[in-house]
């Protein structure tokens, strides 16, 4: 009895140690290349599993021999990093700076339907159990009638905010809100063409400081009813194909696409298509069907413009790679690529390469004529200075701003590109009086952002001269990625 004892026991511990090894494996399968190991590397999805099994083992072992439980235990602590994603403890507490201010911004969309139980709405008692210093909400509601949530119930709740402002749109849009403990100077809507868009711009007076702060409630971008149609009538005949195995979704973008460019895209995700399926049905399980494009052949297929001159690179495998790329899908486009081959002079020299991303790391950029922009990128918008500088025109002053202003406007289309700033745009423009010269200027801007292959939209001048615009955002701006370099 004794021997057969020992043999359940050995035989458990070797069952237990199978265990510690598929859990050692399931937590290091996404290190392991799905093409050569495809059953090991989804070995990732039962990590719970081994996990949860091996505690038991644990447990298990303290009961009958507790000197064993140290074969899982080292299990545990090899999987340490896995364990902590799947069981995140987080124990560190940083210690807020001194005279540091609290900001909380709230998409509240109503509060929940106005919804009030036993007297209270969960997301009012958060905002006034979330001691900021200042509340920003968005799609703010209340009502009169006292089985929902009324303007008393939300004053009571926020009586810490002795200063409020509440703006009701004209029509269409949601209303927005600012609660503060410090004093709230001014309030004025940001206007804009679409009703679904809301902004307000509040000047507050913090301790010692004016702060300006933006509450920001904008519309996801997508098609307009004309522009849809539009669409709608160049897919026609692709939507009444016979037997079609596909579906087709149009991306906002194509708004700005015209009809030839928009029928040749399709042609050429059509063909990507049919590649993938036909390939698709002759591979066997865990193989590799599409791979997305590597950045430079993104771009290479997301150029629209028509004044393409040239495709220059100096890697023999890049070269290749859009030389293939080209003669499948874009084949009037290869005689535009070259491969630079001078030795005596290398291409990031000819085209000034290390001054672009020197360029790029400095606020300041100064200007031909003596003045210059600070561009300045925070979390909620990019923020753009003109400045007169050394300029020392022997004009009038206006006349002096509205050069610099228009000299401004071109580089900051360019910079704009070079930096791939996107979202909210605001340029603080040299004042002028005369308001044929911002008609000018805001048209001017809108020339050189029309160069511009990412959508941009000049707005508005506000009464306080600020121009506001947008970029779209196709990928992060490139000083962000310089940094993970």
């Amino acid at each position: 009895m004794e021997h057969i004892g020992k043999f359940v026991l050995y035989l458990i511990l070797a069952v237990n140690a199978l265990f510690v090894g598929m859990l050692i494996l399931s937590a290091y399968s996404p290190y392991l290349q799905p093409k050569i190991h495809p059953i090991a590397s989804c070995l990732g999805l039962a990590f719970p599993i081994f996990l949860a099994v091996n505690i038991c083992f644990t447990l298990f072992w303290v009961i009958i021999s507790y000197r064993y439980a140290l074969l899982p235990v080292i299990g545990f602590l090899v999987c340490i990093p896995q364990i902590r994603t799947y069981i995140p403890i987080n124990s560190t507490v940083e210690t807020i700076p001194d005279g540091s201010i609290k900001f909380l911004s709230y998409n509240v969309m109503g509060f929940n339907n106005l919804e009030k139980k036993e007297g209270k709405n969960p997301i009012l008692s958060y905002l006034a159990d979330s001691e900021a210093d200042i509340i920003c909400l968005q799609e703010y509601n209340s009502t009169k009638n006292k089985k929902y949530l009324t303007d008393e119930d939300i004053r009571k709740a926020l009586k810490a905010y002795p200063y409020r402002s509440i703006h009701n749109p004209e029509k269409g849009g949601s209303q927005l809100a600012c609660f503060s403990k410090f004093p709230i100077l001014s309030a004025r809507p940001i206007k804009y063409e679409s009703t679904y868009n809301g902004s307000m711009q509040y000047t507050l007076k913090v301790n010692e400081d004016t702060i300006t702060l933006i509450n920001n409630h904008l519309e996801s971008n997508k098609l307009t009813k004309e522009e849809s149609t539009l669409l709608n009538k160049w897919l026609e005949e692709e939507r009444n194909l016979p037997e079609r195995e596909y579906g087709l979704i149009v991306r906002t973008n194509a708004a700005d696409a015209s009809k030839e460019d928009f029928l040749y895209e399709l042609e050429l995700l059509k063909k990507q298509y049919q590649k993938v399926a036909v390939n698709g049905r002759n591979r066997t399980c865990f193989s590799l069907l599409y791979e997305a494009e590597a950045f430079y052949l993104a771009t290479v297929r997301d150029i629209y413009t028509r004044d393409l001159e040239e495709i220059v690179t100096d890697i023999p495998e890049i070269h290749s790679r859009i030389q293939d790329y080209l003669a499948e899908f874009q084949s009037e486009k290869q005689t535009l690529l070259r491969l630079y081959e001078d030795k005596l002079l290398p291409l990031y020299k000819l085209y000034n390469l290390e001054g672009a991303i020197e360029e790029i790391q400095h606020e300041k950029i100064w200007l031909k004529s003596g003045g210059f922009l600070v561009i300045q990128q925070t979390e909620a918008f990019v923020s753009i200075d003109v400045n007169s500088g050394k300029y020392t025109g022997k004009k009038k002053a206006e006349e002096t701003y509205r050069k610099i202003n228009l000299e401004a406007a071109g580089e900051i289309a360019r910079q704009l590109r070079l930096r791939n700033l996107s979202g909210i745009i605001l340029i603080d423009f040299i004042n002028m009086q005369n308001p044929d010269h911002q008609d000018e200027l805001f048209h001017v801007l809108k020339k050189h952002l029309r160069k511009d292959p990412v959508k941009s939209r000049a707005i508005d001048i506000t009464p306080l001269h600020i121009l506001e615009m947008t970029r779209q955002k196709i990928r992060r701006p490139l000083i962000e990625e310089l940094k993970d370099l």
